[in-house]
């Protein structure tokens, strides 16, 4: 019991140091409008050595990973206290997508702009979390027709992701027009595709 106590501790703190060192490169990331900063200066503002830093991180654009999950934990904890409105799921699958931008829109958006530029920090932006995945799937069950098939809820909360992503790689690309107001329009026409399917003519 005791040990793994011990254990459950010390993955708390291998956690904590992994966010703390992506939350420090987002900073100098946005600081710096730039990727383009040494391990030596994220270590730095983290607090911890480099040593600590490549035991934590394979490589340096694997530090962004524990601010995506972060994210993911934050969208299974809005879904599981959503409840579709009159208006329906897409509307209440439109409000979990795009309210952590009202909140922090900024940030969020210029770290996003850096990091779609490169394709190694792409790809972990691009990269599919299963728990939500999952977390998603299980919402679609009970809140929508999909409550039979796992392989359909599964396959439509992956559709719901990618045209998430889309809609954000949309708005990125209308940055000096757009607001949180057109990231939900991008939603809702990403969302209805999906929603509406594709019927013959």
């Amino acid at each position: 019991m005791r040990s793994g106590h011990a254990g459950t501790l010390a993955e708390r703190r291998y956690a904590d140091v992994r966010l703390a060192v992506a939350i420090a490169a987002r900073d100098l990331f946005i600081e710096n409008h730039s990727t383009a900063v040494t391990v030596e200066a994220i270590a730095q503002r983290a607090g911890v050595s480099e040593r600590t830093f490549y035991r934590h991180f394979p490589s340096k654009a694997d530090l962004v990973t524990p601010l995506f999950e972060r994210s993911a934990r934050w969208l299974v904890d809005a879904l599981h206290q959503t409840e579709p409105p009159p208006a329906g799921v897409v509307h209440a699958l439109v409000d979990v997508l795009t309210e952590q931008m009202t909140s922090d829109s900024e940030d969020w958006r210029e770290l996003l702009e850096l990091l779609v530029q490169t394709p190694e920090y792409r790809l972990r932006w691009e990269c599919v979390d299963v728990y939500l995945v999952d977390a998603l799937a299980d919402w679609l069950a009970a809140n929508s027709v999909h409550d039979d098939d796992i392989f359909t809820r599964r396959v439509t909360a992956l559709l719901i992701l990618t045209a998430s992503r889309a809609s954000y790689s949309e708005w990125l690309l209308r940055r000096d027009n757009a607001g949180t107001d057109e990231l939900r329009t991008l939603h809702f026409t990403a969302l209805r595709a999906i929603d509406l399917g594709w019927q013959p003519r």
